[in-house]
């Protein structure tokens, strides 16, 4: 995967994004804590925000999880998670 800036991550997906000391980037995306490495991204679906902690632990760059406001539903942010998902996986995205 080519890395991808925090910010870019911000701009693309809706919900609570929550920072590692020094991370600027990611490098993977998760989404079971159990599996986070190092530079990763762990998105928190379902109950996944009971373990952001642990993969805060294990060395995650960032979480993401659902806004703590009720104005988003689950479905805009499994869509914005989807739209993420996308455009990090895009063969045509280009390292800058």
């Amino acid at each position: 995967m080519i890395p991808l800036r925090l910010d870019e991550v911000a701009a693309l997906a809706e919900g609570r994004l929550t920072t590692a000391p020094s991370a600027d980037e990611i490098t993977g995306v998760k989404v079971d804590s159990r599996k986070v490495e190092p530079g990763d991204l762990f998105v928190a679906l379902g109950r996944g925000a009971d373990f952001l902690a642990e993969a805060l632990q294990r060395g995650a760059a960032a979480t993401l999880r659902k806004p703590s406001s009720s104005t988003t539903s689950s479905f805009a942010f499994s869509w914005s998670v989807s739209r993420l998902m996308a455009v990090i996986t895009s063969p045509w995205r280009v390292d800058t």
